[in-house]
């Protein structure tokens, strides 16, 4: 992002703010509790923030939008301020000329009339209900004024509502715009670089002279049918006792 179209301070406070938003969210906890060896919170706080035109830039048109809304919202603003900076005298003349012309309008059209009603004041009546009149015509003129000042305001203030509403909604599309496209990829992949890196370290290398593989064990006896190295015979021998079968002689071995 070009640092000539961005005013340091709302950008810098705006990324921080998005930054930390990011930090405390679901994602990155998780990613730190299950990758071992990679950097803590702070450490990718620094990070993101020497890289925030790097990072900046992947919002780039939320950004000029945001921008370019609020440039002519100041620009609309302004004018307003100076025509609104000193209306004491023209609010006051508003509200007391149709107030008092309205009065004095009744009063004299009341004294004009009351007096024609008597027959000896029939030559102070007519100036009177002139200026009766006139009154009135003051009161009708003002009020309308009024009342047109008050709705060109009232439309004035709504356009400025608008504006205000519009550079609002296009500062938390940038604001969303960083965090999804921004923020979060880059902190989710410093945190994979950092957790790879440190990996080989942690391990590192097997023990020299050490045989890593499990040997079968050799025991003492052998399978049945075979002798033991020592001699020792481990098949089962059938019991011999001490008489033989009875034999049988034949008649001739008895007269022996």
């Amino acid at each position: 992002m070009d640092s000539a179209k961005r005013p340091d301070d709302n950008y810098r406070a705006d990324f921080a703010q998005v930054l930390d938003q990011a930090l405390r969210g679901e994602r990155v906890r998780l990613a730190l509790r299950a990758l071992p060896g990679a950097p803590n919170t702070e450490q990718l706080r620094t990070a993101a923030l020497a890289d925030a035109d790097a990072i900046g830039a992947t919002a780039a048109p939320e950004y000029e939008r945001y921008t370019g809304l609020r440039a002519h919202s100041r620009g609309r603003v302004r004018p307003v301020v100076r025509a609104v900076g000193g209306p004491g005298v023209l609010a006051t003349l508003a509200v007391l000329v149709p107030m008092l012309s309205g009065i004095a309008a009744a009063i004299f059209l009341v004294l004009g009339y009351g007096i024609r009603a008597v027959a000896s004041g029939a030559g102070i009546s007519a100036p009177l209900i002139d200026i009766g009149f006139l009154c009135a015509a003051v009161f009708g003129v003002s009020l309308l004024i009024g009342l047109a000042g008050l709705a060109l305001t009232a439309r004035r203030d709504g356009a400025v509502t608008r504006e205000s509403r519009d550079v609002a909604e296009a500062h938390e599309a940038w604001r969303q715009a960083l965090l999804v496209r921004g923020v979060l990829p880059y902190l989710l992949d410093r945190l994979a670089r950092e957790a790879g890196a440190a990996a080989p370290r942690a391990v590192g290398p097997p023990p020299v002279g050490v045989d890593l593989v499990r040997q079968r064990p050799r025991l003492g006896y052998s399978s049945p049918g075979f002798s033991s190295g020592d001699g020792v015979s481990l098949v089962r021998q059938r019991p011999r006792l001490g008489y033989s079968s009875p034999g049988f002689s034949s008649p001739n071995d008895g007269e022996r």
